[in-house]
């Protein structure tokens, strides 16, 4: 018997999906799939209501979180079915297997209210962002110690590979650029994709290289996977040569925008006003801090101006890489652009030879200079009074005052036969292993000492040789500073020493442990200062190798070191001592003072830069 008064459901909701339960779709856009709602008995549906909400593969919802867009399709929701309907599946941040549950209710008596379905939605990469390396000429030149701008293109392919006509969609997105080391440290630079006047997609990113000398590197691009396209990155090998420059205007455009001629250019490569000017000239960003200048002999233009970390050496082999100055021009002026104490501008040169210049060597404010293995001859110094010939720091208040902006280490290093003085400077100054040599009285300059000038600052001076030889012809002039070693300044120390120290014969600490360092003198001179004789400089027997003198800012005497100079008065001979125990091999300048052996691909010694500990990069005051 049936019961009075019950509603008996036997009507349900009938969901069909036109395509089953499974799509695949392109993950960054939004596809709709068409479905149908309707009764099983054949009656159509009125007022249902379909949505969809995210979910796992067991049709459990994931909790929306509208922070985390793409990282799951959106819900949606669609009103007053009552039939036919389209729901949209909207993009997701990176390709992969995505699940939604989607329902249908409806309102109607004896209907059961709702019907589900779990749907899967594969999102794949259809459509695809790829990188072009471009012109691979651009890769053939990425010089150690360089900066480098690279240009790479992006488009967009479909998953057949063929170009999409227009990539423009790709503009403003971020693109990583990360130079990998080899060992695996990383340093990214970050930039957006621009479009250019043909619609194509770049990005350029400017590498810096400089301090990084082994062979090879790798250039990773990335395009980051939020962005639409899943994850775009791609690797390739950089090889890194040494870069040589072979003639002198080479080595100037590794500083400055210069033309074939040496004239100074602009970006357009148009000569500036008559070329001659460096403060006019346009620095060149992209130069190497380290720079091979081949062999031979390089007539100079212009001051090469240094103003940033460079390193400046020679290759192995006879004949030098000589730089010459004609006779009338600075080699070389550093000049830091922005000096300071606590970050001086490091300046390496290594193995070059320096001669006829007005000057070799102008070192300007914030420099840390390092001289290895040069070679320095009959260069002058006519506007300074022949005052630091080969390495010069302006003797004025301001230097004095601020001489923690210099620092100076010569190693290694030889002169001869240069005007006057050979190194005045300000700073700290360490001088070792180095030979001086003087074989001509014109090479002597009355009142300046020979070797060192220090103004204000600490000298250093180990295990050098000082060779001076004027011959037998009587001078005809007062030259008794012009033999000493050394000149300390007021606010100077020699080895430790300052002035007040060392007013006296016997005091400068130059001799014996541990300072070793070895000189003979032998010069007639005419000394006109109330004894109006001739006067012969020259060791005591015995003590060929200890035999010098120097000057202090306390006395304008020059004090004999080592033992006092026998001499001629008033036309009596006294113990002359002509004897010279020198070797000429002690005295002469070695035929390949380079660094590098190009034929192996090798350093001499351990002046490879690669080593933290290499001679060629590191000094006493670093």
């Amino acid at each position: 018997m049936a019961g009075a008064g019950r509603d008996i459901l036997t009507t349900n909701l009938e969901l069909k999906l036109e395509s089953g339960d499974k799509y695949i779709h392109q993950f960054d856009k939004t596809v709709y799939e068409e479905g149908k709602v309707s009764l099983n008995n054949g009656s159509p549906a009125k007022n249902v209501t379909v949505s969809i909400i995210p979910c796992n593969n067991a049709g459990r919802a994931i909790t929306y979180d509208k922070n985390k867009i793409g990282a799951y399709i959106p819900a949606h929701e669609i009103t007053g079915v009552k039939s036919s309907f389209k729901m949209p599946y909207g993009p997701t941040s990176v390709p992969g297997e995505y699940y939604c549950l989607m329902e249908a209710k409806s309102t109607i008596n004896n209907v059961k209210p709702s019907q589900k379905k779990i749907i899967m939605v594969v999102k794949e990469q259809n459509e695809k962002a790829v990188i072009d390396w471009g012109d691979e000429n651009q890769y053939k030149n990425v010089y150690k110690g360089c900066k480098y701008k690279y240009h790479i293109n992006f488009k967009i392919q479909n998953k057949l590979g063929v170009d999409a006509e227009d990539s423009s969609k790709l503009k403003g997105l971020p693109v990583n650029f990360t130079f990998i080391h080899t060992g695996g440290k990383r340093e990214t630079t970050s930039t957006t994709i621009e479009v250019d006047s043909e619609g194509k997609c770049y990005a350029e990113a400017i590498i810096s290289y400089r301090g990084y000398y082994n062979d090879n590197s790798y250039l990773e691009v990335e395009l980051d996977e939020i962005q639409g396209y899943g994850m775009v990155k791609g690797q390739k090998l950089i090889t890194h040569p040494w870069y040589f420059a072979k003639t002198y205007n080479d080595l100037l455009g590794q500083f400055y925008l210069v033309n074939s001629s040496g004239e100074y250019v602009n970006e357009k490569g148009v000569k500036i006003g008559n070329g001659n000017n460096v403060s006019q000239a346009v620095p060149n960003d992209f130069g190497c801090d380290w720079i091979f200048l081949e062999n031979g002999k390089h007539n100079i233009s212009k001051t090469l101006y240094i103003n940033r970390n460079v390193t400046i050496a020679s290759p192995s082999g006879t004949g030098h890489s000589i730089l010459d100055g004609n006779g009338s021009l600075n080699i070389i002026k550093t000049q830091s652009i922005d000096p300071s104490s606590s970050n001086l501008m490091k300046v390496n040169l290594i193995g070059l030879s320096f001669q006829h210049g007005e000057c070799a060597i102008n070192s300007g404010e914030g420099t840390r200079l390092l001289l290895e293995r040069c070679y320095f001859t009959e260069n002058q110094n006519n506007n300074q009074h022949h005052k630091g010939s080969s390495v010069f720091v302006a003797d004025n208040d301001y230097n004095i005052n601020h001489r923690g902006n210099w620092k100076t280490e010569i190693r290694n290093c030889y002169f001869k036969n240069n005007k006057g003085n050979e190194i005045q400077i300000v700073g700290d100054v360490r001088v070792v292993n180095s030979l001086f040599v003087t074989v001509e009285s014109k090479w002597l300059q009355q009142p300046e000492v020979k070797v060192i000038s220090i103004l204000a600052g600490n000298a250093t001076y180990e295990n050098n040789k000082s060779y001076i030889n004027a011959g037998k012809k009587n001078m005809i002039s007062n030259h008794s500073w012009a033999k000493a070693l050394c000149y300390i300044g007021e606010k100077a120390t020699f080895n430790g020493k300052g002035p007040a120290e060392l007013n006296y014969y016997d005091k400068l600490p130059v001799f014996g442990n541990p300072w070793n360092n070895e000189c003979y003198t032998y010069a007639i001179y005419w000394y006109d200062y109330g004894y109006n004789t001739t006067l012969c400089c020259c060791p005591k027997k015995g003590l060929e190798r200890r035999c010098t003198a120097h000057v202090t800012s306390k006395r304008r005497f020059a004090w004999a070191d080592g033992e006092k100079f026998p001499y001629w008065y008033n036309g009596r001979n006294g113990d002359i001592n002509n004897y010279d125990p020198w070797k000429s091999s002690e005295i002469a300048i070695p035929s390949d003072i380079g660094i590098y052996n190009k034929s192996v691909g090798k350093f001499v010694d351990e002046y490879d830069p690669r080593f933290s500990n290499a001679r060629s990069v590191t000094s006493k005051y670093d």
